[in-house]
């Protein structure tokens, strides 16, 4: 947070992190920076502990951290088809909504090969979701359309 207000950020948003990092968007609030966390982790339950009037409550069942935005598929009340998405999934659905939102120039399938690299990476069910991310993306691989991910593949 000291680095990003150094550097005269005012928006920071996390990817795979943040749930949990109440201290770290507290002091982003105190210099002034706005936070946005994206994050598939489990939030901490309100009933898991004692006084939570220090933390923002959401749904009255989720205690998370001061953001202007949290994006995290395990709030839903319900059982999601979403909610085991890796951290690299649920960034590239952010991306992808951000996508079609702004009818931006890059498509989603140009994407899907980095998704799939993360989304391997990650201790995540290779189900639903995921299992689409990753089959669609290693054909991509497959293609060796990237310079670096070719390299790696052919070593």
């Amino acid at each position: 947070v000291k680095k990003a207000k150094k550097l005269g950020a005012t928006l920071i948003i996390t990817v795979d992190c943040g749930i949990t990092s109440f201290d770290a968007a507290a002091c982003a609030k105190k210099e002034g920076i706005d936070v946005i966390i994206t994050d598939h982790h489990e939030p901490i339950r309100q009933s898991s502990v004692e006084d939570s009037s220090q933390f923002t409550v959401h749904s009255s069942q989720f205690l998370l951290p001061e953001a202007i935005a949290v994006v995290n598929p395990k709030l839903q009340t319900h059982n999601s088809k979403l909610s085991s998405l890796s951290g690299a999934g649920l960034a590239f659905k952010i991306a992808q909504a951000l996508s079609m939102m702004h009818d931006a120039r890059c498509t989603m399938h140009d994407l899907l090969d980095l998704a799939a690299i993360g989304t391997m990476a990650d201790v995540v069910p290779r189900t639903g979701e995921n299992r689409l991310i990753v089959k669609e993306g290693m054909e991509l691989i497959h293609e060796g359309r990237r310079q670096g991910i070719r390299t790696l593949k052919d070593k």
